[in-house]
């Protein structure tokens, strides 16, 4: 059974493994920004606009959450690395960096 440790901050895999399941969404935000082309129906690329336009069209139309859901995906290779390695700590700190997601996605849906 596998538990969930919450002294998973103590120990340096269980850190790093948080910052890389908080970074990794964020690095796939922009990764779609870059090779999304455009935003669709402005003609405009994203290197003629800002991130903080970017961002601002995605809220306005709502599209920000479901985004954000997708760029979440890549932390389930991330936990599953951390398990085959044995590292319950990391596997740990990526879950807890996930659940943060979540909470940030339903407080886009409900907002």
């Amino acid at each position: 059974m596998l538990r969930f440790p919450l002294n998973f901050w103590r120990q340096r895999m269980g850190r790093k493994a948080f910052a890389a399941g908080l970074a990794g969404p964020c690095l796939c935000l922009f990764l779609f920004g870059l090779f999304a082309g455009g935003m669709e129906g402005t003609g405009t690329s994203v290197w003629e606009v800002n991130m903080r336009t970017w961002s601002e069209v995605l809220w306005r139309s709502g599209l920000l959450g479901p985004l954000l859901s997708l760029a979440v995906l890549p932390n389930l290779a991330l936990f599953w690395w951390h398990l085959n390695r044995d590292s319950e700590a990391g596997a740990a700190g990526v879950l807890a960096a996930t659940m943060l997601y979540a909470v940030l996605i339903l407080a886009f849906k409900w907002l």
